[in-house]
Protein backbone atom coordinates (compact mmCIF):
# COMPACT_ATOMS: atom_id res chain seq x y z
CA UNK A 1 0.00 0.00 0.00
CA UNK A 2 2.85 2.40 0.84
CA UNK A 3 4.59 1.61 -2.48
CA UNK A 4 1.41 2.42 -4.42
CA UNK A 5 1.08 5.81 -2.69
CA UNK A 6 4.70 6.68 -3.55
CA UNK A 7 4.08 5.83 -7.18
CA UNK A 8 0.94 7.96 -7.22
CA UNK A 9 2.82 10.88 -5.68
CA UNK A 10 5.59 10.55 -8.29
CA UNK A 11 3.09 10.49 -11.14
CA UNK A 12 1.33 13.54 -9.71
CA UNK A 13 4.61 15.49 -9.62
CA UNK A 14 5.34 14.51 -13.24
CA UNK A 15 1.88 15.71 -14.33
CA UNK A 16 2.28 19.08 -12.53
CA UNK A 17 5.76 19.71 -14.00
CA UNK A 18 4.53 18.84 -17.50
CA UNK A 19 1.60 21.24 -17.16
CA UNK A 20 3.89 24.08 -16.07
CA UNK A 21 6.24 23.49 -19.03
CA UNK A 22 3.34 23.49 -21.49
CA UNK A 23 1.99 26.76 -20.05
CA UNK A 24 5.44 28.36 -20.39
CA UNK A 25 5.65 27.37 -24.05
CA UNK A 26 2.21 28.81 -24.79
CA UNK A 27 3.03 32.06 -22.96
CA UNK A 28 6.31 32.50 -24.86
CA UNK A 29 4.52 31.96 -28.16
CA UNK A 30 1.82 34.54 -27.39
CA UNK A 31 4.29 37.21 -26.24
CA UNK A 32 6.49 37.06 -29.36
CA UNK A 33 7.06 39.93 -31.81
CA UNK A 34 3.99 41.64 -33.30
CA UNK A 35 3.67 40.79 -37.01
CA UNK A 36 4.97 43.53 -39.30
CA UNK A 37 2.43 45.76 -41.05
CA UNK A 38 4.12 45.03 -44.38
CA UNK A 39 6.67 42.72 -45.94
CA UNK A 40 10.17 43.11 -44.51
CA UNK A 41 12.06 44.06 -47.66
CA UNK A 42 15.25 44.78 -45.71
CA UNK A 43 15.96 41.04 -45.69
CA UNK A 44 16.43 41.00 -49.44
CA UNK A 45 20.11 41.06 -50.44
CA UNK A 46 19.47 43.45 -53.36
CA UNK A 47 18.18 46.13 -50.98
CA UNK A 48 21.11 45.86 -48.64
CA UNK A 49 23.61 45.91 -51.49
CA UNK A 50 22.01 48.88 -53.21
CA UNK A 51 21.60 51.01 -50.10
CA UNK A 52 25.03 50.11 -48.73
CA UNK A 53 25.24 52.83 -46.07
CA UNK A 54 26.42 50.69 -43.16
CA UNK A 55 29.48 52.78 -42.18
CA UNK A 56 28.71 55.64 -39.79
CA UNK A 57 30.98 58.63 -40.30
CA UNK A 58 31.86 58.17 -43.96
CA UNK A 59 29.35 60.78 -45.16
CA UNK A 60 29.46 64.50 -44.27
CA UNK A 61 25.97 64.46 -42.71
CA UNK A 62 26.97 61.82 -40.15
CA UNK A 63 28.56 62.27 -36.74
CA UNK A 64 32.27 61.43 -36.71
CA UNK A 65 32.92 62.62 -40.26
CA UNK A 66 36.41 64.14 -40.65
CA UNK A 67 36.54 64.67 -44.41
CA UNK A 68 36.43 67.92 -46.37
CA UNK A 69 33.41 70.22 -46.34
CA UNK A 70 32.37 70.99 -49.91
CA UNK A 71 30.90 74.32 -51.00
CA UNK A 72 27.17 74.26 -51.64
CA UNK A 73 27.02 75.48 -55.23
CA UNK A 74 28.05 72.24 -56.93
CA UNK A 75 25.29 69.93 -55.64
CA UNK A 76 22.14 72.03 -56.02
CA UNK A 77 20.10 70.91 -59.05
CA UNK A 78 20.20 73.46 -61.88
CA UNK A 79 16.44 73.79 -62.27
CA UNK A 80 14.57 75.52 -59.41
CA UNK A 81 11.67 73.69 -57.81
CA UNK A 82 9.36 76.50 -58.94
CA UNK A 83 9.39 80.11 -60.11
CA UNK A 84 9.15 82.94 -57.62
CA UNK A 85 5.96 84.95 -58.06
CA UNK A 86 7.64 88.21 -57.10
CA UNK A 87 10.57 89.67 -55.23
CA UNK A 88 10.42 89.56 -51.44
CA UNK A 89 8.94 92.82 -50.06
CA UNK A 90 11.53 93.41 -47.37
CA UNK A 91 9.74 96.54 -46.15
CA UNK A 92 6.88 94.38 -44.86
CA UNK A 93 9.28 92.22 -42.86
CA UNK A 94 11.09 95.26 -41.43
CA UNK A 95 7.92 97.04 -40.26
CA UNK A 96 7.57 97.28 -36.46
CA UNK A 97 4.98 95.08 -34.83
CA UNK A 98 4.19 93.21 -31.59
CA UNK A 99 5.45 89.90 -33.01
CA UNK A 100 8.88 91.25 -34.02
CA UNK A 101 11.87 90.23 -31.91
CA UNK A 102 14.74 92.44 -32.96
CA UNK A 103 16.95 91.91 -35.99
CA UNK A 104 17.11 88.43 -37.57
CA UNK A 105 20.81 89.10 -38.24
CA UNK A 106 21.58 88.56 -34.56
CA UNK A 107 20.78 84.85 -35.02
CA UNK A 108 23.95 84.40 -37.08
CA UNK A 109 26.22 86.27 -34.66
CA UNK A 110 28.46 83.23 -34.21
CA UNK A 111 27.10 80.89 -31.52
CA UNK A 112 28.86 77.66 -30.67
CA UNK A 113 27.09 74.82 -32.39
CA UNK A 114 26.28 71.36 -31.04
CA UNK A 115 29.04 68.84 -31.70
CA UNK A 116 26.56 66.25 -32.97
CA UNK A 117 23.90 66.50 -35.66
CA UNK A 118 20.18 66.49 -35.05
CA UNK A 119 17.94 65.12 -37.78
CA UNK A 120 14.54 65.62 -39.33
CA UNK A 121 13.85 62.41 -41.24
CA UNK A 122 10.64 61.92 -43.23
CA UNK A 123 9.65 58.80 -45.16
CA UNK A 124 8.42 59.23 -48.70
CA UNK A 125 4.95 58.07 -47.66
CA UNK A 126 4.47 61.29 -45.64
CA UNK A 127 4.70 63.53 -48.75
CA UNK A 128 1.64 64.65 -50.74
CA UNK A 129 1.31 66.31 -54.17
CA UNK A 130 0.36 69.97 -54.36
CA UNK A 131 -1.99 69.42 -57.32
CA UNK A 132 -5.03 67.15 -57.23
CA UNK A 133 -4.23 66.04 -60.79
CA UNK A 134 -1.06 64.31 -59.60
CA UNK A 135 -1.71 60.75 -58.47
CA UNK A 136 0.63 58.65 -56.41
CA UNK A 137 1.12 55.04 -55.28
CA UNK A 138 2.56 53.55 -52.15
CA UNK A 139 5.19 51.00 -53.12
CA UNK A 140 6.66 49.47 -49.94
CA UNK A 141 8.86 50.24 -46.94
CA UNK A 142 7.80 53.92 -46.87
CA UNK A 143 8.56 54.58 -50.56
CA UNK A 144 6.10 56.27 -52.94
CA UNK A 145 5.96 56.93 -56.68
CA UNK A 146 4.03 59.33 -58.89
CA UNK A 147 1.25 57.67 -60.89
CA UNK A 148 0.19 60.61 -63.06
CA UNK A 149 1.12 64.26 -63.47
CA UNK A 150 4.46 65.85 -62.71
CA UNK A 151 3.63 68.20 -59.87
CA UNK A 152 5.80 68.64 -56.78
CA UNK A 153 5.27 66.63 -53.58
CA UNK A 154 5.68 68.62 -50.37
CA UNK A 155 6.07 68.27 -46.60
CA UNK A 156 6.54 70.91 -43.91
CA UNK A 157 10.07 70.89 -42.47
CA UNK A 158 10.14 70.94 -38.67
CA UNK A 159 13.48 72.48 -37.62
CA UNK A 160 13.85 74.83 -34.60
CA UNK A 161 14.30 78.57 -35.05
CA UNK A 162 18.00 79.48 -34.87
CA UNK A 163 19.23 76.02 -35.85
CA UNK A 164 21.80 75.67 -38.64
CA UNK A 165 20.85 73.39 -41.54
CA UNK A 166 23.98 71.74 -42.90
CA UNK A 167 22.94 68.90 -45.26
CA UNK A 168 20.04 67.35 -47.14
CA UNK A 169 20.03 63.63 -47.96
CA UNK A 170 17.66 62.04 -50.48
CA UNK A 171 16.97 58.30 -50.25
CA UNK A 172 15.38 56.80 -53.33
CA UNK A 173 14.74 53.86 -55.60
CA UNK A 174 15.66 54.56 -59.23
CA UNK A 175 15.85 52.15 -62.16
CA UNK A 176 14.74 54.68 -64.77
CA UNK A 177 16.59 56.93 -67.19
CA UNK A 178 15.45 60.00 -65.27
CA UNK A 179 16.76 61.32 -61.95
CA UNK A 180 14.60 62.38 -59.01
CA UNK A 181 15.36 65.48 -56.92
CA UNK A 182 14.70 66.74 -53.40
CA UNK A 183 14.92 70.35 -52.16
CA UNK A 184 14.77 72.46 -49.03
CA UNK A 185 12.74 75.51 -50.07
CA UNK A 186 12.08 78.71 -48.13
CA UNK A 187 8.83 80.70 -48.51
CA UNK A 188 8.11 84.17 -47.05
CA UNK A 189 4.30 84.23 -47.72
CA UNK A 190 4.67 87.48 -49.70
CA UNK A 191 5.38 85.90 -53.09
CA UNK A 192 9.05 85.20 -52.45
CA UNK A 193 10.70 81.78 -52.37
CA UNK A 194 14.13 80.25 -52.84
CA UNK A 195 15.58 76.74 -53.01
CA UNK A 196 18.25 76.61 -50.31
CA UNK A 197 19.80 73.30 -51.37
CA UNK A 198 18.98 70.27 -53.46
CA UNK A 199 20.10 66.68 -53.96
CA UNK A 200 19.50 64.56 -57.07
CA UNK A 201 19.58 60.79 -57.56
CA UNK A 202 22.31 59.37 -59.76
CA UNK A 203 22.40 56.26 -61.93
CA UNK A 204 19.71 53.62 -62.15
CA UNK A 205 20.93 50.82 -59.88
CA UNK A 206 17.86 50.75 -57.62
CA UNK A 207 18.00 51.82 -53.99
CA UNK A 208 20.51 54.52 -53.17
CA UNK A 209 21.11 57.88 -51.52
CA UNK A 210 22.84 61.19 -52.25
CA UNK A 211 24.03 63.78 -49.72
CA UNK A 212 24.00 67.44 -50.69
CA UNK A 213 26.98 69.72 -50.29
CA UNK A 214 27.32 71.86 -47.17
CA UNK A 215 24.63 74.55 -46.71
CA UNK A 216 25.13 76.29 -43.34
CA UNK A 217 21.74 78.09 -43.35
CA UNK A 218 20.44 79.65 -40.12
CA UNK A 219 16.74 78.86 -39.73
CA UNK A 220 14.47 81.90 -39.34
CA UNK A 221 10.92 80.69 -38.67
CA UNK A 222 9.88 84.23 -37.72
CA UNK A 223 10.00 85.37 -41.36
CA UNK A 224 9.98 82.13 -43.38
CA UNK A 225 8.32 78.77 -43.75
CA UNK A 226 10.50 75.81 -44.70
CA UNK A 227 9.26 73.04 -46.96
CA UNK A 228 10.74 69.80 -48.25
CA UNK A 229 9.95 69.46 -51.95
CA UNK A 230 10.27 66.34 -54.08
CA UNK A 231 10.20 66.39 -57.88
CA UNK A 232 9.63 62.84 -59.26
CA UNK A 233 10.74 63.61 -62.84
CA UNK A 234 8.93 60.46 -63.90
CA UNK A 235 5.98 58.21 -63.16
CA UNK A 236 5.67 54.56 -62.23
CA UNK A 237 7.40 52.27 -59.78
CA UNK A 238 10.83 52.64 -61.42
CA UNK A 239 11.45 55.97 -59.64
CA UNK A 240 10.45 56.39 -56.00
CA UNK A 241 11.04 58.63 -53.02
CA UNK A 242 11.91 56.65 -49.90
CA UNK A 243 12.83 59.60 -47.67
CA UNK A 244 14.44 63.00 -47.18
CA UNK A 245 16.68 63.65 -44.19
CA UNK A 246 17.88 67.06 -42.97
CA UNK A 247 20.97 67.26 -40.76
CA UNK A 248 21.15 70.33 -38.52
CA UNK A 249 23.00 71.62 -35.47
CA UNK A 250 21.68 73.56 -32.49
CA UNK A 251 23.34 76.68 -31.02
Amino acid sequence: MRVSRKRMSFLLVVVIVGSLLAAAVVSATQSGPVPATEENRAAQPEVQTARGDTVIGDDPDENGYNGPIVAAAASAPAAPSEDSASATPQELLAAPGPDQQGSPDSVAAGPEWSSNFYYFFAAGSSFRPRASSTGWDYQSAGCISARSGTNIFTLHLEVPHGARIDYLRILYYDTSASNTAGYITRYDAHGGMSDLIGATSTGNAGYGYVVSNYLGHIVDTESNAYILNWIPNGTGSSIRLCGLRVAYRLP
